[in-house]
């Protein structure tokens, strides 16, 4: 006879079978170029030399000086300049490359992650799910280099949308409506980083906010003078359609930002048009 100790019980420590945003976005950022970046990438991609000669050097140099310096002027195009479809191609393209970076780091990278994608057990990375992330009640999940790469992504989408709007409004009759358009570069008086809500503003009501209507709603929301104060918006500024959704989206983010009409529910906007 022989005497038998049963082995201690041992909880297993493997890893949950499912994947989870925050897992995902625990991963490094992935780089998105600037469109100056593209644009000397491509352009010196085509010499096919593994080196850049000093003239290329001299004249991407050139071009970066060129390039700041029209940032500056920020001049606006006239209706009879612009090229519908070319800008429209532009800012799609554009849109896809980033859209691609992101989905690409988001995605299963090893054969074990490949194995739990086809099960089922992957989060989906479509483009709702990817912009739903900077929503207040999931904006905790992004590290800031993961919120500056989907604030870019949300703001070229913002651009295919208006490419899209400046595309139907080529008529003559819309010649009041197309300058609009075209006199509103976008984020002009404010930025992405600092107000991710009124970039979603933006994507689901399909409109870029005026600097007027920015620069009224963040003096209503924060006075400069200290005081209580009065701000008048004339006619034609966008007092319907957009300053009071800006107003509400913000002051429920100061007050109480579990109110938030962003973190109650999923982003509504039309994705069909961006995505091939």
């Amino acid at each position: 006879m022989f005497a038998w100790t049963p082995l201690p019980f041992q909880v297993s420590q493997a890893r949950p079978s499912f994947v989870t945003w925050s897992m995902l976005l625990s991963r490094p950022a992935p780089c998105t170029p600037t469109l100056l970046e593209e644009l000397l990438d491509s352009c010196f991609a085509r010499t096919g030399d593994t080196g850049i000669t000093r003239l290329q050097q001299q004249y991407r140099s050139l071009l970066e000086k060129s390039h700041i310096a029209n940032m500056k002027r920020r001049l606006v195009p006239s209706t009879s300049s612009v090229n519908v479809e070319k800008e429209y191609h532009r800012a799609a393209t554009t849109l896809h490359k980033v859209q691609d970076r992101i989905v690409e780091s988001l995605g299963a990278l090893t054969e074990k992650e490949s194995m739990l994608s086809r099960a089922g057990l992957w989060p989906g990375v479509s483009p709702r799910d990817i912009l739903n992330k900077l929503t207040l009640s999931q904006r905790s999940l992004l590290s800031e280099s993961w919120k500056a790469v989907l604030v870019e992504y949300a703001e070229r989408f913002t651009m295919v949308q208006r490419a899209i709007r400046i595309s139907r409004l080529t008529k003559r009759e819309y010649g009041a409506e197309i300058e609009r358009e075209l006199s509103n570069p976008g984020r002009v008086g404010w930025d992405g980083m600092s107000h991710p809500d009124w970039l979603l503003v933006e994507l689901e009501s399909n409109i870029l906010v005026r600097q007027v209507q920015a620069e009224i709603a963040s003096e209503m929301l924060a006075p400069s003078s200290g005081k209580n104060a009065v701000v008048q918006l004339n006619m034609g500024e966008g007092k319907s359609s957009v300053r009071e959704t800006l107003i509400r989206l913000t002051a429920a983010d100061l007050a109480d930002r579990s109110s938030s009409l962003l973190s109650r529910r999923s982003l509504q906007i039309d994705c069909k048009l961006f995505v091939s």
